[in-house]
This record gives C-alpha cells, structure tokens and sequence, in this order.
C-alpha cells in the first residue's frame, strides 16, 4: 500500500471515530436513570431556544438539525422526575460537560408532534396526530459549572422496554 492510500485510510478512520462520538449509541432509558441522577435544589435554570429542523424526517439519510437560537439564565427550579414516563410524544436530553460527563437529564414535550381534531361530514371529530418537520424548541436545563451541550434522544418502545435513540446535539457552553 502507497504512504498516500495508507494516510486517506488512517484521516478516513479518524474522522469515522470522531463523528461517531460526536453521536452517542442508542441506550436504555432504565440505564440512562439509573446511571444519571438529576440535579437536586436547582436555584438558576438556564432556558434554551432551539430551531430543529428535520424532525419529521424519521428513518431518513440525514437526521434532524438543532440550532442555538438564544440562551438565558433566571431564578427558579426545575421539577425532578420521581416516576419517568416516556412516551412517543416525549424527547429525553441529556446535560454533558466538556468532558463528556453526563450531569443531569430531563423529559420535555416533542414539539414536533401535534394532536390534531377535524370535524368529519357527519359533525363527529376525527383525531390524530401531525408531525411537522421544522419546529422552535424551549429547553429549561440546570444551570450549573461545566454544562457544555445537551443530547436530544427519541424514545423508541422496545416491546419490553424504551431505548433511547440519538437525534442530535446543541453546544450551549459559554
């Protein structure tokens, strides 16, 4: 093998390697709570506005983009989650560090999927749900020393469990 082949193969690798943990691997949410406690007594929350687009695009090549609209720091507390429950209407982010470590977690609404109600011919209400594709989040997490990006993951039912796949990621860090 040529130096220049072997060098393309070994940049090639590098930068699989790096994507790769740019993006976490899918993982158990019963992992993940037992793994990650949430922050205890947050006095300041730090409010994220996020533009996703791509959402509705599941199962496709590219997955969906998350942008950093604005960030701002207020008094208050967020609501610890005693007894989780997911469900496909959820989406579950992870607080890290710069270092990778995993500080807190929190449940927020999808915004991405709406409920939707139209009267049939006969008056009655059809029900169902709408996925839109680009939609502007709000994300309350702690506000705290060390806090860099947060991971968006989807919540996928197993048959016996929820596992959480990996949607994307926003630098929030200052």
């Amino acid at each position: 093998m040529k130096p220049t082949l072997i060098a393309l193969v070994l940049l090639a690798s590098a930068s699989s390697a790096a994507s790769q943990e740019e993006r976490p691997p899918a993982r158990s949410f019963r992992g993940l709570v037992s793994e990650v406690a949430q922050v205890p007594d947050v006095r300041r929350v730090r409010r994220l506005r996020i533009a996703a687009a791509g959402m509705a695009a599941e199962g496709a090549d590219a997955p969906p983009t998350f942008d950093l609209l604005g960030q701002r720091v207020v008094p208050g507390g967020l609501r610890r989650e005693r007894f989780p429950e997911l469900s496909y209407d959820r989406l579950v982010v992870v607080v890290q560090d710069v270092d990778g470590r995993e500080l807190d977690w929190r449940l927020v609404q999808n915004p991405s999927i709406v409920r939707a109600e139209a009267p049939l011919l006969d008056g009655r209400l059809q029900g169902g749900t709408i996925e839109l594709d680009s939609v502007e989040m709000s994300i309350a997490i702690p506000d705290m020393p060390g806090v860099d990006r947060v991971f968006l993951y989807r919540p996928r039912w197993t048959g016996s469990e929820y596992w959480l796949d990996p949607i994307g990621q926003v630098q929030v860090g200052r």
